[in-house]
C-alpha cells in the first residue's frame, strides 16, 4: 500500500509503475528500463494542443516540444511539397495521442536554437512516442550530446524497421546521395563519399569527401565517434597515410552558399566546400572500407 499527497502524484506514480511492468515483457522504452533512470518525479503531464509533423508537437501552455531522439520527414514550409512519408509521420503521431495528453521528461539539454523544448514524451497509455515512429520507419534516430537518453532502445527500434525495409528505409527518396553538387541539398539527409583529404585544426577535424561535402567532427563530440576511425582520419591528415575511406553518413547538411559573411566567396572560388555536415555521433556514420571500388 502507498499513499499519495495528490491525484496528479498517485497518477504519475501508478504510470511509472506500469512502464517498469511492461519492460519487463517488451523491450521498450520505460523509464525504469535504463541504469541512468530519471526521478520520476521529473515526468511532467502535459495537455497536447496541436501536433505540427512528426516530431514537434504544441502543449496546451504554449511550449512547442521537439521530440527528442529522432528526425521525421518534413512537411511543405521549409520544402517545395511535403516529403515522402511525412504526413503517415504526423498521422502515426495523431493517433498515438488520441486522448492529446501525455507525459514529458525534458531533455539534459532543455531547448534548441529556436526555443522549443527538448524532450521525451509518452502518451496516456505508457507508449513512448519516438520508439513508435522508429518501430515504423517512420523517421531517422538522431543522437546528439547530451541528450542520449533511451539511445540503445531507440537504436533497436531503428535497427527493427531497417531490417524489415520499413517506411523511409524502403522508400528511394531516403537512400544514400552520391557527394556530388547536383545529389545534394540542405536539409536532413544520407550521404555516401570517399574520403579525399583530411584537415585538422585546433578546434575540429574536417573530413573532405570528393564531391561537394566535408564532414566536421567538433573537438566536444570527437569522444562520442568511434575511437579507431578518429584515429584513421588522424593519420591521413597528418602523413595522408592509409587508404581513402568510404564513408554512409547522415544527419543536417548545410549550404554554405547561404552563410553570412565571406564563405559563399569561398565556396565560388573553389576553396571550401559547398555542403557541411556535422557529426555529434558514431550512429551518423557507417564506414565502408572497400565499397564501390
Amino acid at each position: 500500500m502507498f499513499f499519495c499527497l495528490s491525484y496528479l502524484t498517485c497518477l504519475s506514480y501508478l504510470i511509472f509503475l506500469s512502464l517498469f511492468a511492461s519492460s519487463v515483457a517488451r523491450a521498450s522504452c520505460a523509464l525504469s528500463s535504463l541504469p541512468d533512470l530519471p526521478n520520476p518525479k521529473a515526468l511532467e503531464s502535459v495537455q497536447i494542443e496541436s501536433i505540427y509533423d512528426g516530431d514537434t508537437l504544441m502543449l496546451a501552455d504554449g511550449r512547442s516540444v521537439r521530440l527528442i531522439g529522432i528526425n521525421t520527414p518534413e512537411l511543405s514550409g521549409r520544402l517545395p511539397q511535403d516529403e515522402p512519408l511525412a504526413i503517415a509521420a504526423r498521422d502515426l503521431l495523431m493517433a498515438l495521442l488520441p486522448a492529446r495528453q501525455g507525459w514529458l521528461l525534458v531533455g539534459a539539454q532543455g531547448q534548441d536554437h529556436y526555443g522549443r523544448v527538448l524532450g521525451h514524451v509518452w502518451n496516456s497509455a505508457g507508449d513512448n512516442l519516438i520508439q513508435q515512429l522508429l518501430t515504423a520507419g517512420l523517421g531517422f534516430q538522431v543522437a546528439i550530446p547530451p541528450n542520449l537518453g533511451f539511445f540503445e532502445c531507440y537504436q533497436q527500434a531503428e535497427d527493427q524497421a531497417r531490417t524489415q525495409l520499413l517506411g523511409v528505409w524502403g522508400h528511394p527518396y531516403y537512400a544514400p546521395k552520391e557527394t556530388q553538387r547536383d545529389q545534394l541539398r540542405a536539409g536532413y539527409g544520407r550521404i555516401r563519399g570517399r574520403v579525399d583529404r583530411v584537415r585538422l585544426t585546433k578546434n575540429a577535424i574536417l573530413i573532405e569527401l570528393r564531391g561537394d561535402l566535408s564532414l566536421k567532427v567538433e573537438r566536444q563530440y570527437a569522444s562520442f565517434i568511434k575511437e579507431a576511425m578518429v584515429d584513421e582520419w588522424v593519420r591521413f591528415g597528418l602523413f595522408a597515410a592509409g587508404s581513402a575511406q568510404w564513408l554512409d553518413a547522415r544527419g543536417w547538411l548545410s549550404d554554405r552558399l547561404q552563410w553570412p559573411g565571406g564563405m559563399p566567396q569561398l565556396v565560388m572560388a573553389g576553396k571550401r566546400k559547398r555542403y557541411q555536415l556535422k557529426l555529434f555521433h558514431a550512429s551518423q556514420l557507417e564506414q565502408h572500407p572497400s565499397a564501390l571500388e
